[in-house]
Formats: C-alpha cells, structure tokens, sequence
C-alpha cells in the first residue's frame, strides 16, 4: 500500500526543512510518497533544498505555485 504524505511550504526554516525530509526518509517503510507544495516562497533556499532532496529520491514530488494562495478574500 501507498502511502502519500502531504506537506505545505512557505519560507520555511531550512534547518526544519531538512529535519523533516530527512525524517520522512528515514522511515522504515519504503512504500511512501512525499508530496510538497510550496506556496511561492520568496526565501530562495527553500526550491534549493527541496529540489535537491527531490533530485535524489524520486518518492518525493514537488509542486511550486506560481502565486501566494489566499485563505480570505482581500
């Protein structure tokens, strides 16, 4: 069974970025997909690790948003 892990990102810290990829990496069960999406973060680490992690393991699927999401109207 797969299964699929859900993440949001938003300039997020790089030292958390890391400990939780590595975290989903290090699990026991091999049978996992990580699915990121970023919020159009305008800290440039954030693509950096992201891709770099996702370049390496391709369980790890990367989605960037062109524009900020809103949650309330303007």
């Amino acid at each position: 069974m797969l299964i699929s892990i859900v993440v949001p990102t938003y300039n997020t810290n790089p030292t958390m970025l890391k400990e939780m990829l590595d975290s989903v990496q290090n699990q026991l069960y091999p049978n996992w997909e990580l699915c990121i999406a970023d919020d159009c973060s305008t800290a440039p680490h954030v693509r950096t690790i992201l891709q770099a992690y996702a370049a390496k393991d391709p369980r790890i699927k990367l989605h960037f948003q062109d524009k900020t999401f809103r949650f309330l109207p303007e």
